[in-house]
């Protein structure tokens, strides 16, 4: 029975094998002989967000020697076998730092600093301290002429002024002088630019170079009201674009037994003697020892028709003028005009005028100018004292050059000359320089202005156009003017 058993059952495990085996088989056959297909390539574009803008926390002020500017660019490229991705091509991150240097005198030795830290010496002599580096500095002597320091209320005496430039070139130089309230400013003369600002002149150097020297000459005058026995302390204050600025001070004191009211005011009116009936005339008052507040007056008669004021009067009713607070201490004040006395030329008579002044320490003044008028040759109203004459120097040829001079004289306060000259004269030199050259209707005009001389000359050298024909003549014709009347003259020029 068991043998039996055994023997079944490896009859069917072998049924099973075989069983199994073909199945196999079948198998091996079926693969042999299918066929699968993928899908077709996919390529899927994925498009990324915009630009993301990120904003920094505000910006952090640190202590450095140098702004630090960091600048990171990235670039990202995906590629996929069967996948693109489209994204930004760079991106850029900045970031600045905003840094602030040493400042000279915070205390610390910084590099480069030479003076201005407490643990550093002073600049040697000769030089002075600009932004914590020692500099060659500028020699300014600033005192009173014959210093002496003590001075009189009414008292007029000069500052002078000597600079030099040892070892230094720097531009945009000047030197400014600011006197004390109790002193004002006379006049200023140097050899280079001043300008007069009530107590304050400046004196303008420009660019200066080793050794460059200078001086000036201030002239100023004591209040009248200065307190007795004050100190006035006056300054020369030396700068450039480099940084330098070095000033030096004077002192002087106001003398203390001068009585109060011992300098009075004065007054002084001078004018033209005598003058023909329409002739001109010219007064000028001069004042002395006024307070800071003060009035000047002036008064001219109805015979006299007024041209020019200097200065402008703060008011003025017909002949009756008002300057009130005029500059203290010493001045003065112009008036032109021309004398008419009516009845005719050959009527004679006299002009009255008359100035007075009073200011603030109660002290008054007073004086008066008479001119005699004697009979003119003419009528007053057409006579034109101005005169303008005009003549040409050799002969006018084509295409040569030629000279051409006007005369005026007696001209009033200032005036302007202007010459028109034809087109067929060309302007090659004008004399004296500062002439304008303007070109109208075919006609150039040629125009000086701000002539301030009584009487002179100008000079044109003309060229003649080589197209001229002998024998044309050409017409030229100048006219001058001043305050109040002008004169005018014209004459021919033949070609030879």
């Amino acid at each position: 029975m068991p043998s039996k058993a055994r023997t079944a059952l490896t009859a069917s495990t072998l049924a099973l094998l075989v069983t199994l085996a073909g199945a196999t088989v079948a198998a091996a056959q079926s693969s042999s002989t299918t066929t699968t297909t993928l899908p077709p390539t996919t390529t899927t574009t994925i498009t990324l967000g915009e630009a993301t803008t990120t904003t920094l926390a505000p910006t952090t002020t640190t202590t450095l020697i140098a702004t630090t500017t960091t600048t990171v660019t990235t670039t990202t490229t995906l590629v996929g076998p069967t996948t693109t991705l489209t994204a930004p091509s760079s991106t850029t991150t900045t970031t600045t730092t905003t840094t602030t240097l040493p400042a000279c005198g915070n205390g610390t030795v910084d590099a480069g600093e030479t003076c201005g830290e407490p643990a550093l010496p002073s600049c040697s002599v000769g030089k002075t301290c600009v932004a914590c580096d020692c500099l060659l500095r500028p020699a300014v002597d600033f005192a009173i002429d014959d210093r002496r320091q003590t001075v009189r209320r009414g008292n007029k005496r000069v500052y002078r002024l000597i600079w030099s430039t040892p070892g230094i070139s720097a531009s945009g130089a000047q030197i400014t002088v600011s006197l004390g309230s109790e002193l004002h400013v006379l006049k200023a003369r140097s050899a280079d630019p001043v300008i007069v600002d009530g107590n304050q002149v400046t004196i303008s150097l420009g660019n200066v170079v080793s050794g460059s020297r200078g001086k000036a000459r201030i002239k100023f005058g004591v209040r009248v009201d200065a307190p007795l026995g004050s100190d006035v302390t006056s300054q020369a204050r030396y700068t450039d674009a480099d940084g330098r600025d070095v000033t030096t001070t004077d002192t002087v004191t106001v003398n203390t037994e001068q009585a109060p009211n011992s300098i009075k005011l004065g007054l002084k009116l001078k004018g033209t003697k005598a003058v023909s009936n329409g002739g001109k005339v010219r007064y000028k008052v001069k004042y002395s020892n006024a307070s800071p507040t003060n009035s000047l007056a002036m008064s001219l008669p109805t015979t006299v028709t007024i041209t020019k004021i200097k200065p402008s009067p703060t008011s003025r009713t017909g002949g009756d003028l008002t300057w009130d607070n005029a500059r203290s201490g010493s001045d003065d004040a112009t008036v032109r005009g021309i004398v008419i006395l009516p009845g005719g030329a050959t009527v004679s008579g006299s002009v009255v005028v008359s100035a007075a002044m009073t200011d603030g320490s109660g002290d008054s003044a007073a004086d008066a100018e008479v001119t005699t008028v004697s009979e003119a040759s003419g009528d007053p109203d057409t006579l034109k004292p101005l005169s303008l004459t005009g003549r040409s120097k050799g002969g006018f040829k084509p295409g040569k050059r030629n000279i051409l001079v006007f005369d005026y004289r007696r001209l009033l306060g200032t005036g302007s000359l202007s010459v028109t000259l034809p087109a067929m004269l060309g302007v090659d030199i004008a004399r004296p320089a500062g002439a304008t050259i303007t070109v109208e209707g075919g006609n150039t005009i040629v125009t000086w202005s701000d002539l301030s001389k009584k009487k002179d000359d100008v000079r044109i050298e003309a060229i003649i156009d080589e197209a001229a024909v002998r024998g044309q003549v050409l017409p030229v014709s100048a006219t001058v003017s001043d305050d109040d009347e002008q004169a005018s003259v014209g004459f021919n020029v033949i070609l030879r």
